[in-house]
């Protein structure tokens, strides 16, 4: 029986037809022996399935438009220390213990918590991925955890001659600290505020969307969660602040007026804020190396949102409540501000009750059995 012969493109490469795997798969090459190594390699590639390294570009090549913008670079770190360590295993040959290990390697490298957790986030995508192509059946990461006994990276409180000062804010100074002081806002949600997010006879603002930077560029998005959306009081100290601002239309930000600021803007106006109020020094180092004076703020944009927590736990504001206000998806996040500032009054108390306990003025002296007479 007579050999059937190859197909022939009129480009003059041979071509064949071949079913793998329940799919049709066509093969291209010059002569018999090269499409056969073709078909032999895919074969091969087949049966190994693609590494992790290549699931992982699939992942990021498909999800990246969909992931927030603000999201983008932590997931992006996150996978490419997953990548550096599992690199060319085959990804249906990765276990639950491989991932554990992986994650206890994170851990040991001086990640805190929150870190390792956004790392467990991504790989489980990627594998979760992995298998709704078919390239595994199970997935590797159910039942993995992140390691015990990781550091949390907890922000100071502000300074309270710095809470006070923002508290004496004028109508002509930088409205943005003095906003999430009395708001709890994230500083992209204190940026998206408009006027006529503020309703006055309700005394109440609606927080729905945040200002996202791309690169220098600020662009208006939804807020990150669905607990995001929220509604804030109106507290009187910054209502009285508002009331003495110049004309402006309802559409107006009231953080860059038309339209949001830029993110060098942000940074060149915080910056102008802090030293005017003394709430800047001069970071030599850094001074040193730039060949110009560099200020380091005393203050950031968060520790003041926590500094809003901190009022909400001074004033008896239930956890659950808090976590209304703060716009936490979570619960345990709320809680665990709570816990912090709690820990901190009372490492704050036993200061204070040494120090009542063994004054300045009073002298040392050892308790010692005294001699019978």
């Amino acid at each position: 029986m007579a050999r059937r012969k190859r197909y022939t493109r009129p480009d003059g490469l041979r071509e064949k037809s071949v079913t793998i795997g329940g799919r049709r798969h066509v093969f291209q090459g010059h002569s018999e022996n090269e499409i056969m190594q073709k078909i032999a390699d895919f074969r091969e590639r087949e049966e190994r399935g693609p590494t992790f390294e290549e699931m992982a570009g699939e992942w990021w090549e498909q999800h990246e438009p969909l992931i927030r913008h603000g999201t983008v670079h932590g997931y992006k770190a996150a996978m490419g220390r997953a990548v550096e360590y599992f690199g060319s295993d085959p990804v249906k040959q990765i276990e639950a213990a491989d991932i554990n290990a992986f994650l206890l390697y994170t851990a040991k490298r001086g990640y805190a918590q929150k870190t390792v957790k956004n790392q467990l986030t991504v790989v489980r995508q990627i594998f979760l991925y992995a298998l709704m192509t078919r390239h595994i059946k199970t997935l590797p990461t159910e039942g993995v955890r992140i390691p015990q006994g990781l550091s949390h990276s907890s922000r100071e409180l502000a300074p309270p001659d710095a809470v006070e000062i923002i508290k004496s804010t004028t109508p002509d100074d930088f409205l943005l600290p003095a906003l999430i002081l009395y708001t709890g806002m994230r500083c992209g949600e204190a940026l998206a505020l408009q006027w006529q997010d503020i309703d006055f006879n309700a005394g109440t603002i609606s927080i729905t969307k945040a200002v996202v930077y791309y690169s220098n560029r600020p662009v208006v998005s939804p807020v990150k969660t669905e607990k995001g959306v929220r509604i804030v009081p109106l507290l009187v100290p910054f209502r009285k602040i508002l009331a003495q601002r110049g004309p402006h239309l309802p559409g107006d930000y009231l953080i860059g007026g038309a339209a949001p600021i830029s993110k060098s803007a942000l940074y060149k106006r915080w910056e102008g804020f802090c030293r005017a109020h003394g709430l800047a020094h001069k970071n030599e180092e850094r001074s040193s190396k730039a060949g110009r004076t560099v200020w380091a703020c005393d203050i950031d944009r968060h520790t003041l949102r926590h500094e809003y927590a901190t009022i909400l736990y001074d004033a008896g504001i239930d956890a659950k409540v808090a976590q209304e206000l703060l716009g936490h998806a979570d619960l345990s996040t709320t809680l665990e501000i709570y816990t912090h500032i709690r820990q901190k009054r009372l490492t704050g108390a036993a200061a204070t009750l040494n120090s009542y306990l063994t004054p300045e003025n009073t002298e040392n002296t050892q308790c010692t059995p005294q001699s019978a007479v």
